[in-house]
């Protein structure tokens, strides 16, 4: 049951020992997709095509705050592009904000229909990364595809 529940993202297991196991069990507010974020009409935040819109597309732009999601590369406005993190060839077609990272041109082009972590570590081996920005950026990932770095959207992009 334990296994079921932890696959389930319902707990987890801080400490196994020989008095027992102990777990935390997340909050509905903890759960990925538990809660559903609403925008002040009503719609679904996950719901919204950010991809498409260029308007909605700024806002993942403003989310990265000018840098590559990926090698942390000031990006200007005309060489800057939306990445699928989770690529479309591997079913990652949802325009979602949990799937798009604003990422410089030579990032994307490198990381092509590889997953997103796959092309951090390769920024690491390169050294474009250090450690801790690999172990910053693949934290900022998690966060990512949990929905915990929401854009901030401007009431004409609802």
């Amino acid at each position: 049951v334990l296994r079921r529940l932890i696959a389930k993202g319902l707990i987890r297991i801080l400490n196994r020992s020989y008095r027992g196991i102990y777990v935390e069990v997340l909050l509905p507010r903890e759960i990925p997709g538990c809660v559903v974020e609403r925008i002040p009409d009503g719609r679904r935040l996950d719901g919204l095509d950010f991809y498409s819109s260029n308007v909605r597309r700024s806002a993942i732009y403003r989310r990265e705050a000018g840098r590559c999601f990926y090698c942390l590369r000031r990006i200007r406005s005309g060489t800057r592009v939306i990445d699928h993190v989770v690529p479309q060839a591997q079913g990652g077609n949802r325009n979602s904000y949990r799937n798009l990272a604003a990422c410089c041109g030579d990032c994307n082009m490198a990381k092509r229909d590889r997953p997103a972590a796959a092309l951090l570590r390769e920024h690491f081996r390169s050294g474009k990364l250090d450690a801790i920005e690999l172990q910053e950026r693949l934290k900022k990932l998690r966060l990512l595809q949990r929905g915990k770095l929401k854009p901030v959207l401007s009431p004409s992009a609802r």
